[in-house]
């Protein structure tokens, strides 16, 4: 036992003496080799939050108020919606938030960085939710409408035969699906249309229809495709099991053979501005007769035209504008202009040119007597041209559509001696006051002889402004004729005493209250 202790103790003693060379030895500084500068070396791309992995989780999308958020475990991240969020639907990496009255929020969740909007649309109604059907999203719409009421006793009506409905439509909830068959047009008469749709098809009264026309088109490498031209859409009036009447605007035509389908788009009838009547022949007239007021007659300023409307927007016309005849104890009067006029024609202005011939009744220039005449007398007698006539150059204007709101100007002008002279100006307004009736304020006047205004009311009384079609025109106002006639004029000496008579023109005029009648007819 001794002897081991004494061997410990030596062992334990030699440790301690080697022990503080060793440490001494491992800290002992060494000097480190010169380092060269390192490359710069290229930014990395970090992930702003981890990849997502095939076995992920979708992310969490949850509203609170405007804000929409997104959860992708442990990371959230929002986005405030342009409008007030309800129910919402998430497809393909996208969120549809229904917006009620202010349409649909979409938003995109794809990458990883912050819910983005990519549009805030407005499909037409109040947006409830969605459905998905085929992957697609629709969305559910919920529209109002007041109804009279009926106090009659109630009649349960036996059960509609059911209706070829699309299954996508169908899908739609709470909304009421459209008949996807599509019709003929059967015939129009006057504003109304008759198609070959009906109950049987699920077509229903106050609907709106389509109706429209297909085109070929050559696409070239043998490709052919069809194409759709919309010519109306009108509303439901009546309907049977197998046929149905569409109600139509103002110039709206369409022919047997077009193809109609019931829409949820707007209805084009537009009294301010309706479509351009084309290849029909257009016969108006205009009486204004009046009685003279101070003197024993009557007289009329009336006008009249016939022209043709072109497939292109082309109009040419014969206008006799104006013709007036005076008949009365004072003296006869005629006024008269026509013209041969063509115009580039469109739905929403009109602007033509023509030539033809005038009458000129009032006094453009006044001579005194001729040197023999005047010799002696001491004094000269006004003269005033006899009736003229010249060339005539007319211009017209229409700021608007024809059946629609539009202002008519046209002006005259005659070529009198190598020189140009101001004929007149006939101008009126027209505005729509009804479907199917117009005010009409016009008058003019000009050195052809003539003057007047009026205030009318025209209507259409048949068919629905193409060929066929019948307007009337009651109109109330003033009128007036003015010219010179054949008289004799009464010569003085110095002294105040007749010497003798001469042969000159006198003024003439006369005018009063007037009541007129116009009608246009298309054909």
């Amino acid at each position: 036992m001794v002897r081991c202790n004494v061997a410990c103790v030596i062992v334990v003693a030699f440790c301690v003496m080697i022990a503080p060379a060793a440490f001494a030895a491992e800290t002992k500084p060494v000097e480190e080799p010169k380092k060269e500068p390192a490359a710069k070396e290229a930014p990395a791309l970090i992930p702003i939050a981890p990849a997502a992995k095939p076995g992920d989780e979708p992310p969490k999308v949850k509203l609170s108020g405007r804000e929409l958020v997104v959860e992708r475990g442990a990371d959230r991240k929002s986005l405030i919606l342009p409008c007030t969020p309800g129910k919402h639907v998430v497809h393909n990496d996208v969120v549809y938030v229904a917006c009620g009255p202010d349409g649909v929020a979409m938003v995109s969740l794809s990458g990883l960085g912050a819910p983005r909007l990519l549009k805030h649309a407005d499909p037409g109604g109040d947006v409830q939710g969605f459905t998905i059907v085929d992957e697609q999203v629709w969305a559910i719409i919920v529209r109002q409408e007041a109804r009279p009421v009926d106090l009659s006793p109630i009649r349960l009506a036996p059960p509609a035969p059911k209706a070829a409905y699309s299954e996508t439509a169908t899908a739609l909830m709470g909304a009421t699906p459209l008949p996807a068959k599509v019709g003929d047009v059967i015939g129009q008469k006057g504003g109304r249309v008759t198609i070959s749709l009906g109950s049987a098809d699920g077509l229903r009264t106050d609907q709106r229809v389509e109706i429209f026309r297909e085109h070929e088109v050559v696409l070239g490498e043998g490709q052919r495709a069809v194409r759709e031209e919309t010519l109306a859409v009108g509303r439901v009036a009546a309907v049977s099991e197998k046929a149905a009447q569409v109600d139509l605007g103002t110039d709206e035509l369409v022919r047997a053979g077009s193809k109609v389908r019931a829409t949820t788009r707007d209805l084009t009838a537009n009294r301010l501005f309706p479509p351009r009547m084309a290849e029909v022949w257009d016969f108006n007239f205009m009486l204004r007769p009046f009685l003279a007021l101070g003197t024993v007659g009557v007289g009329m300023v009336s006008d009249a035209a016939v022209g043709y409307r072109f497939k292109e927007p082309v109009h040419i016309q014969l206008l006799l504008k104006p013709f007036g005849v005076g008949l009365a104890g004072d003296g006869n009067i005629v006024a008269e202009a026509a013209n041969l006029v063509g115009s580039y024609d469109t739905s929403y202005f009109e602007i033509g040119l023509g030539l033809g011939w005038s009458a000129v009744n009032n006094p453009i220039e006044e001579s005194a007597l001729s040197s023999d005449e005047a010799a002696g007398i001491g004094a000269s007698v006004p003269r005033f041209e006899k009736v003229r006539d010249g060339l005539s150059i007319a211009q017209m204007a229409r700021l608007g559509s024809l059946d629609g709101m539009h202002l008519h100007v046209d002006n005259f002008f005659v070529l009198y001696k190598g020189e140009f002279q101001y004929g007149g100006t006939i101008g009126s307004i027209q505005t729509p006051i009804g479907d199917r009736s117009w005010l009409l304020l016009r008058g003019g006047g000009g050195v052809a002889g003539y003057a007047f205004g009026e205030i009318g009311l025209r209507v259409l009384v048949r068919g629905n402004g193409g060929p066929g079609a019948l307007f009337l025109t009651p109109s109330l106002g003033g009128a007036a004729l003015m010219g010179e006639k054949e008289g004799k004029c009464t010569i003085y000496d110095y002294n105040g005493q007749k010497t003798s008579t001469v042969a000159c023109a006198q003024e003439l005029s006369y005018g009063g209250p007037m009541v007129g009648f116009g009608m246009e007819w298309r054909f």
